[in-house]
This record gives C-alpha cells, sequence and structure tokens, in this order.
C-alpha cells in the first residue's frame, strides 16, 4: 500500500508540474481516499503543493518561457492574489451554488482546450498584455477565491490567461506555479499562526516522490511537450479540480 501510495503522489506531481501547478486538489483528494487526519491533511498539501509548482516554475522559468511581457504584471498579479487568498481563508463556506458555478467554469475552460482549434485564423490571433489594472484584479479575485475554496488560485488563473490570450501555454504555466507558489506560503503562514501546521510521519517519503514527479513533469512539460499537447493535459487537471470541487 505505501509503494502504491508514493507512485500516486509521484504520478500527481508529474501530471501537475508539467502544466506548471502543485497538485493540492488531487493530493487533498488521496489523502482522504487512504484515511490520513484531517489535521494533517491541509498542511501537508501546501507543503507539497509549494514543492511541486516550485519546481515547475525554476523550470519553466530557467527554460526561458516566461517572456517580459508576462513576467511584468507578476508582481500585481501575486501581491494582489496574496492578500485576497489570506482575507478568502478566513470564511467557511460550504457546498453552494457558488462552487457549483465553480466546477461549471472549470468544465467548461476544460472542454474549450481539449477542443482542437476550428479554424485556421485563430492560429494567428496575437496575445493580448495584461494590463496592471487587470492583473490586480485578476489577482484579486483568483486570490480570494482560492482561499474560499481550497483550490488552487493556478488552476484559475491558466485558462484564463491561455483563453484570454493573456499568454500562450508554457508562459501561463510559469505564471500560474509563481501565483501557486506564493499563495501556498501565505497559506502556510497562516497555519502556522493558528498553531496548525502539523505534518504527518509520512511527510519526508512523500516529498521525496513529488520532487522526483516534479522534476520529470517540469521537464517535459517547459522543454519537450508542443503547446497544443500542453493545452490537453492542462484539460485533464482542470476537470480533475471540477471533480475536486464537486467532491468536497
Amino acid at each position: 500500500m505505501d509503494t502504491l501510495l508514493l507512485a500516486l503522489f509521484f504520478a500527481i506531481a508529474l501530471l501537475y508540474s508539467a502544466v506548471g501547478h502543485g497538485g493540492a486538489s488531487s493530493f487533498l483528494a488521496l489523502m482522504s481516499i487512504v484515511g490520513i487526519s484531517a489535521l494533517v491533511m491541509r498542511p501537508a498539501a501546501l507543503t507539497l503543493n509549494i514543492l511541486v509548482a516550485s519546481i515547475s516554475a525554476f523550470s519553466f522559468v530557467f527554460a526561458k518561457r516566461l517572456p517580459a511581457s508576462c513576467a511584468k504584471p507578476l508582481v500585481p498579479l501575486c501581491v494582489s492574489g496574496v492578500i485576497c487568498a489570506y482575507l478568502g481563508a478566513q470564511i467557511t463556506l460550504p457546498i453552494t451554488l457558488f462552487e457549483l458555478l465553480l466546477a461549471a467554469f472549470l468544465l467548461l475552460s476544460s472542454a474549450s482546450l481539449a477542443l482542437p482549434k476550428r479554424h485556421r485564423a485563430e492560429q494567428t490571433l496575437g496575445l493580448r498584455q495584461l494590463s496592471l489594472a487587470t492583473a490586480i484584479a485578476l489577482g484579486a479575485s483568483l486570490g480570494f477565491l482560492a482561499g474560499l475554496t481550497g483550490i488552487g488560485g493556478g488552476v484559475l488563473l491558466s485558462p484564463i490567461l491561455v483563453l484570454g490570450r493573456f499568454a500562450e501555454v508554457r508562459a501561463s504555466a510559469a505564471m500560474a506555479a509563481i501565483f501557486i507558489v506564493l499563495n501556498s506560503l501565505s497559506g502556510v503562514v497562516a497555519l502556522v499562526l493558528q498553531g496548525r501546521y502539523v505534518l504527518p510521519d509520512q511527510i519526508a517519503s512523500w516529498l521525496l516522490a513529488a520532487a522526483v514527479g516534479g522534476v520529470l513533469g517540469a521537464y517535459l512539460g517547459s522543454r519537450l511537450l508542443v503547446p497544443e499537447w500542453l493545452k490537453r493535459l492542462l484539460a485533464i487537471v482542470l476537470l480533475l479540480a471540477a471533480a475536486r470541487v464537486l467532491t468536497a
């Protein structure tokens, strides 16, 4: 059972790191299935999330997948996101219509990314600049939603950047990974201040499995997989996130 669990941590990290995500929602689902104590689930998921997303962010940035036009709005995007993620985490939200709408957004985004381009003209559309005001508003809203629902802000940020033509898929992965790391660190700080940052005994082996999967996945995503395959992989990740929202 332990070997299977480590293999699943490896697989989750590989899949999510390839698209710039940390995999917290799937880590939480896996820990819930195997009966890990609720006391340690969230701290463990956040820690794993930081590790995997950090590996992904480094890999995509080192591979020069983050152009200056996308790097510039990252500061206001992340600052507003971290502040509002902390505020959102203070609110307890039961399963509501809001969460159903969130799941619907993730499912529609997944379908839009998975479908092949319908017309050649779509391939020639240029990217749009993410303005300062848009970056602040987007970071604030996604950070708040991330804190409110427990779904990482990056899983919402990626489809908006790609479908809104603010970034191509590899640049969106780099931006999402950085956004996720900072939001997750904010969550860890909140848990530490509340005296709730307690990790399970197995965390070292989980981190090792996630690190190996994260390195492999990030390498594949930043250097080998073509953008269309990355879009389909991102669609799978969004589908998993939607399932997590609906079953939470």
